[in-house]
């Protein structure tokens, strides 16, 4: 069987948590993420530092002048759309989007 190939809108408090969530399931896999901040190094500080979750088990990582984050082995695209509409989740085969960009609860799409 497929992994289902998660995308995440809005990488805050629960779009992180999401992440965490979807790492830890053999049956998902983290597809791409989207977040209106266009700085991928302060948004991985956040993610491999929770002050609630505590450090994320496999730290994860970006290259310089990369527009992405590596984490357990796996290389996950980050964008910086403005909208959920205009991240290019086809681009990246994600079949589920998980919208936690604050615009209301989350909502799979």
């Amino acid at each position: 069987m497929d992994k289902i190939r998660i995308g995440i809108n809005g990488f805050g408090r629960i779009g992180r948590t999401v992440a965490r969530m979807v790492l830890a399931d053999e049956r998902v896999e983290l597809a791409a993420i989207n977040d209106t901040v266009d700085d991928i190094e302060n948004l991985l500080y956040l993610f491999n530092y929770d002050s609630h979750y505590g450090r994320l088990h496999e730290p994860a990582s970006t290259a310089e002048g990369q527009s992405s984050i590596s984490v357990n082995g796996t290389t996950v695209p980050v964008f910086c759309a403005s909208s959920i509409d205009e991240a290019p989740w086809r681009g990246e085969s994600v079949d589920v989007v998980v919208d936690s960009s604050g615009g209301g609860c989350p909502v799979l799409c």
